[in-house]
């Protein structure tokens, strides 16, 4: 990103003086960013092979969409839980979620308000954290030593985003996102965050919040009776 605006500042500034050498530059930019979206490519696949289980979950899911597969077959090498009988269907969302992805909870219910395999593996996540007790066990301790002390906040005022409802609250704590700490009574963000971050960044989430990446890893990336 930092090449990318770097790039967009000199191109405005030559359009203005000079069209045909900012022609040039675009072309310039275009194969200098081409190749850092190859090398980063390589470097997140690289990554996502670090974190492999050994013993990958057989994951009993039903999909609506081929373009789910990807998601429900990453979350399964991200997992070792060989006893997980559990089904779980993953369908499209309804008209009225206005695209919004969601888990039911007791319902093995997920419903997709995009095409995205990191939203597959966050919103399984919850499915998860539902089957397993000890790890929603794991999850509550966690989520209660991080925000011990913290008063609940709204999402819409900390975020400056107003889709989110009046009733959405957080503890912010030292997130990555403050959506991580939002509150609920059965249910967290903790674990389907962790997830869907393990698997699009996992080297940011370990450089950014090793405390995270360290609880997703030794909490998830293991055998679960």
């Amino acid at each position: 990103w930092d090449v990318y605006n770097s790039y967009k500042k000199q191109i405005s500034k030559a359009a203005k003086s000079n069209p045909l050498g900012a022609k040039e530059m675009v072309i310039k930019a275009n194969k200098k960013l081409e190749v850092i979206k190859e090398e980063n490519a390589n470097f997140l696949a690289q990554s996502r092979k670090l974190i492999e289980v050994s013993s990958p979950t057989k994951i009993n899911a039903s999909i609506s969409s081929p373009s789910y597969r990807e998601g429900v077959e990453a979350f399964s090498r991200m997992v070792s839980i060989p006893n997980l009988k559990d089904p779980i269907n993953i369908v499209d969302a309804p008209p009225e979620s206005q695209g919004r992805s969601f888990y039911n909870l007791g319902s093995n219910q997920v419903y997709m308000g995009v095409e995205s395999s990191s939203t597959v593996i966050h919103e399984m996540s919850h499915w998860l954290e539902e089957k397993v007790p000890g790890i929603r066990r794991e999850v509550v301790d966690f989520y209660n030593k991080r925000t011990k002390g913290e008063d609940l906040v709204r999402l819409r005022d900390v975020t400056g985003n107003k889709a989110y409802g009046e009733d959405e609250v957080t503890r912010t704590d030292k997130w990555l996102h403050p959506y991580m700490g939002k509150e609920y009574k059965d249910a967290s963000e903790i674990l389907s965050m962790g997830m869907e971050m393990m698997y699009e960044n996992p080297a940011y989430l370990a450089k950014n919040d090793p405390e995270m990446f360290d609880f997703i890893y030794s909490g998830v990336y293991r055998d679960w009776e």
